[in-house]
């Protein structure tokens, strides 16, 4: 059997994203080691920016879903304030940089 490699954790931490799913659920479902998963996901999120934010349209209308850069998603009935959302990403930026 061959060792997963890069392109294969891509296509996972890809289709947790998409899922909605914990990760702790996403890798009990696909039989995936958690602490691998959360592994690559840190090594991966590496080479992208801090500074990006990802807002996207869940499938169901008025559900909103942000993800940061370090992989952490918040799911909204609507989109929160701006000021609001700044400030707890700013909160939560600390915490995810000393790991």
């Amino acid at each position: 059997m061959q060792k997963p490699d890069k392109s294969f954790w891509l296509e996972q931490i890809e289709r947790w994203k998409e899922s909605g799913l914990s990760i702790k659920k996403f890798c009990k479902d696909e039989g995936l080691i958690e602490h691998k998963f959360y592994h690559w996901k840190k090594k991966l999120s590496q080479n992208t920016s801090n500074d990006f934010i990802e807002a996207v349209e869940k499938k169901s209308p008025g559900h909103f879903c942000i993800t940061l850069s370090n992989g952490m998603s918040l799911t909204f009935d609507s989109l929160p304030e701006a000021s609001w959302l700044g400030n707890f990403i700013k909160e939560c930026s600390g915490d995810f940089e000393s790991r």
